[in-house]
């Protein structure tokens, strides 16, 4: 990484920081089996990538288009991320072609109407400094017709106020440069770029017992043994038609 990206945009120098952290605690078996269990389904609703062509931003170490592949095999992936040397982890773990890349500045020609997926994967709430930047830059990379999913903390939570204080505490996190996001402002305010087609508000109790299991410094041995139990609450709290008692939703956008 670069001191110029990092003096640019500070969640590049964020994430070259707590990159080994966030994939042990994020990736591990039992968030792998929240993720499948409980955001696939909603992130993959209608969709088929087979033979499409697919950017997945702050890709990370790829471990998300890894997925993607094993889905859909005939899908062709193309990794994003503000760190280079996640770009090449990401190449390392999918053989797939990745990009260093800050959506918060203008977006190169070459990376424009290429796509017909874009999938921002608890992305967005990291740029919240230059969002409208980032999803003038998404709706540029799609082409007419194309689809943006994101998956993002959601500012109607019932805890929110206690999530800005952890925000501001917790050095996992940089408050100067993220935070939840509403989904209905994010439709609203991007209305001339994009349609929503649906959006769903998920993550009770597990989400932050295994997820979030960083964040509450959970064990790996204590985190494996409640998994199992709290994805039965979760699964019944799912159920329940409340946004305000979701931490995340999933959203569907259609580029105009």
């Amino acid at each position: 990484m670069s001191e110029q990206a990092a003096a640019l945009n500070p969640q590049a120098a964020h994430f070259a920081r707590v990159h080994s952290a966030y994939v042990e605690s994020y990736y591990d078996p039992p968030s792998m089996e929240y993720r499948r269990r409980f955001l696939t389904p909603l992130i993959l609703r209608d969709i088929d990538l087979n033979g499409k062509t697919v950017a997945d931003i702050g890709c990370g170490g790829g471990a998300n288009s890894a997925d993607l592949i094993h889905t859909f095999p005939g899908a062709v992936l193309f990794g994003f991320d503000i760190v280079s040397e996640l770009t090449s982890l990401y190449t390392a773990e999918t053989g797939r072609p990745a990009y260093c890349l800050d959506f918060t500045t203008p977006l190169p020609a070459e990376f424009c109407g290429r796509f017909d997926y874009v999938f921002a994967l608890g992305v967005l709430h990291h740029m919240v400094r230059g969002l409208d930047t980032a999803m003038k830059n998404i709706h540029a990379m799609l082409k007419p017709g194309g689809i943006v999913v994101a998956v993002e903390p959601s500012s109607r939570f019932f805890l929110e106020h206690l999530r800005k204080v952890w925000y501001r505490l917790d050095p996992s996190f940089d408050s100067e440069t993220e935070a939840a996001i509403d989904a209905r402002d994010l439709s609203r305010q991007y209305a001339d770029k994009f349609e929503t087609l649906h959006t769903h508000y998920v993550g009770g109790p597990a989400f932050f017992l295994i997820l979030q299991s960083m964040v509450l410094r959970i064990p790996y041995g204590l985190k494996t043994a409640i998994a199992k139990p709290s994805f039965l609450v979760e699964s019944l709290c799912n159920k329940i038609p409340m946004p305000q008692l979701k931490n995340m939703f999933v959203v569907h956008m259609r580029r105009k």
